[in-house]
């Protein structure tokens, strides 16, 4: 329902990282079974990511970065080149208010860290890490940087836009 709508979809990650490794496996399917072309970018230390993502520019119509903790660590440098190239930037959880970046959705990092701080505090305690349950987040969150969405003349549905975090 956004527009207008991406047919060339690119990402920057790091190919060590095995969830990212797997995440672009994964999207890459969905995408090719979408007729999306799917281009990817690696950056294998954080000095490579501004360069894998100034290699996106004018190949990709939008860039979604994935679960990868070395690339969402350089996230402001893919978001610099994709709000100066006129590129939507689409995160897999993160911060959407980061200038350039235009949309996220993924888990509330906040909540995991949360999480994790309880088991955490309970093997300090003593327990066995072994006996303690496996924690999952709750909902999805999302949100949409307004001024980002206005600088590369997107448009969202009403609807979609209220029920985003901005």
């Amino acid at each position: 329902k956004i527009e207008p709508v991406a047919r060339r979809i690119g990402t920057v990650y790091d190919p060590s990282q095995p969830n990212a490794a797997k995440w672009v496996r994964d999207f890459g399917a969905a995408a090719k079974a979408r007729n999306v072309e799917f281009v990817e970018a690696t950056a294998t230390t954080s000095g490579d990511i501004g360069i894998a993502a100034r290699s996106l520019t004018g190949r990709v119509d939008a860039i979604m970065i994935g679960n990868d903790g070395n690339t969402l660590a350089g996230v402001a440098a893919i978001a610099a080149t994709a709000k100066q190239a006129k590129i939507p930037l689409y995160l897999n959880g993160g911060d959407h208010t980061v200038a350039g970046v235009f949309a996220t959705l993924g888990p509330n990092f906040y909540e995991v860290g949360r999480l994790a701080g309880q088991n955490a505090g309970k093997v300090c305690a003593g327990a066995d890490p072994a006996t303690l349950p496996f924690g999952r987040p709750g909902a999805v969150t999302w949100g949409i940087n307004t001024q980002t969405m206005t600088e590369l003349g997107l448009r969202v549905p009403a609807d979609i836009l209220a029920s985003a975090a901005k």
